[in-house]
């Protein structure tokens, strides 16, 4: 007799849609745990790439320093002459580019003329130059020069002062030479407001002595985003919202003037400056619109994160700032705007900021 060979089942037996759609729901949930990890690390590799922009910025500014016993005006608007002054319209960021190994694009700069319609070697135009060491990667505003009137522009701005409102007249502005001139421009008297100085000042190249307040205790460069925030209020922080249209970028290689100026002076002298294209500067107007450019710099009557004039960034709840000494520090934007904030920007003001902040 011989013996039964067991039938083998073939059929292959397939997942169900029960189980199917457990699977997916696994793997949706742990993607859904991973992605804001993954968006995490992106952030803060992005944090770190802009520190480090910033800690080369002040690098270059203190290897500026030592060359030349001063740190860089914030702008050159204008040299004089018998009837007008012509425009110049250099920055700060101009002057530093041999140290941010820009030798060469530095060298085909001439100086002596506007810079506006400059032109490199190559036929590209000197103040549309992007370098990526002044953009932060996190700012999800204006990408390139080309979404900026051909304008690059700049994360990066030098701490300007400002006037504040005072009960007693006080001269903010004595006779100062204008740069690379012999000229002066005259005293003029601001009643109700006093100077409130910064590193950057209008026509007044800061020296490491003139920081009393001392180098750990001021602060020298700040974020500002490209596009700008709106609706906070002044002498204060964390109260405004980036702008969704209306634009205020930072121009990097061109200072462009705004008719009615913070911290530079008042009507009528800035009416002497030219815009950069020879045009002439008038009240409250820009240079140019959609979106608005501003100089590389940042007037701190706005804290952090509330107005266009302020400081501001993409990062969570603050933004990075280069202090004096070279250090970059996260700043809170909760931080107390008068006792702190305040007299972190101001140089010489003799104010007392805490040893944490």
């Amino acid at each position: 007799m011989k013996p039964t060979i067991p039938k083998i089942n073939h059929q292959r037996r397939g997942f169900t849609i029960v189980e199917l759609l457990v699977v997916m729901a696994i793997i949706v949930t742990l993607v859904g745990l991973l992605a804001p990890a993954v968006q995490q690390a992106r952030e803060a590799a992005r944090r770190a790439s802009c520190k480090n922009s910033l800690k080369q910025l002040g690098i270059a500014l203190h290897n500026y320093h030592d060359v030349h016993r001063t740190f860089p005006p914030e702008s050159i608007w204008a040299l004089p002459s018998q009837n007008n002054w012509q425009p110049r319209n250099f920055t700060w960021i101009d002057m530093v580019l041999p140290m941010l190994d820009q030798t060469n694009l530095y060298n085909e700069i001439d100086f002596s003329q506007p810079i506006w319609n400059q032109k490199t070697s190559d036929g590209k135009r000197v103040v549309g130059f992007d370098h990526s060491l002044l953009r932060c990667p996190s700012d999800v505003g204006v990408s390139s020069a080309g979404d900026a009137h051909g304008i690059a522009i700049t994360n990066y701005a030098g701490a300007e002062g400002f006037l504040k409102v005072s009960s007693s007249p006080f001269s903010f502005l004595t006779p100062q030479i204008v740069a690379g001139t012999g000229d002066t421009i005259p005293q003029e008297t601001a009643y109700g407001f006093v100077r409130q100085k910064a590193i950057f000042e209008f026509n007044e190249p800061c020296r490491i002595r003139h920081i009393t307040d001392g180098t750990s205790q001021t602060i020298m460069l700040g974020e500002v985003t490209s596009n700008g925030f709106e609706g906070g209020r002044a002498f204060g922080v964390g109260s405004g919202q980036p702008r969704r249209d209306d634009y205020v970028v930072r121009a990097a290689l061109t200072s462009p003037i705004y008719g009615y100026q913070h911290s530079d002076p008042q009507p009528p002298v800035w009416k002497k400056f030219p815009q950069p294209d020879g045009s002439v500067t008038t009240p409250s107007q820009w240079f140019r619109e959609g979106p608005k450019t501003y100089k590389p710099t940042y007037i701190f009557t706005h804290g952090i994160n509330t107005d266009w004039q302020g400081p501001s960034s993409f990062h969570q709840g603050g933004a990075h700032f280069l202090l004096a000494d070279g250090s970059v520090r996260f700043l809170n934007q909760s931080i107390d705007y008068e006792s702190v904030y305040n007299a972190l920007n101001t140089r010489d003001a003799g104010d007392v900021v805490p040893s944490e902040f």
